[in-house]
């Protein structure tokens, strides 16, 4: 719907393309968490270098992840138009959470780790409970796609 809709769609995804990977640092400094274009989810011990995780986790590029509060539990956002919830140590998919019409920008951990916000190019965010992955809330009407990754960054 709308003109110049998929075209906007194409060219962020050809901006994410060439940025590269996207990283997380876990606040204590111990760990790294990269999701790459090529749909991987990686987790890296920051003071080796040692990989310890490396996921092949959907089935389309990875534009956001993220730590829980914890550091438990990992969650990716792909333009396959899902996010995953992931066990931090094991690499074991916990549940995937689906209901976004486009591509998900961002996801991010409420601070008790109880809920996951995650923001789309539909123009929605949605605001779900992390451990039934029921969905709570939705609030529509964001038009712009960059700055509602900055939002949820």
């Amino acid at each position: 719907m709308g003109c110049g809709y998929g075209r906007a769609a194409a060219h962020h995804r050809s901006a994410l393309r060439r940025r590269g990977p996207l990283y997380r640092l876990l606040p204590d400094g111990t760990r790294q968490l990269s999701g790459t274009w090529e749909k991987r989810l990686l987790l890296w011990d920051a003071s080796t270098g040692a990989l310890l995780l490396n996921i092949d986790a959907h089935s389309d590029m990875i534009g956001s992840v993220a730590f829980s509060p914890d550091g438990a539990q990992l969650v990716s956002g792909s333009y396959d138009k899902t996010f995953k919830l992931w066990d931090a140590t094991t690499g074991a998919l916990l549940r995937t959470f689906e209901g976004h019409a486009a591509e998900i920008e961002s996801v991010v951990f409420s601070p008790d780790g109880r809920r996951l916000l995650s923001g789309s190019s539909d123009t929605s965010l949605k605001l779900w409970d992390a451990a039934t992955g029921a969905l709570l809330c939705i609030f529509q009407g964001h038009s712009n796609l960059d700055s509602l990754s900055r939002v949820l960054a």
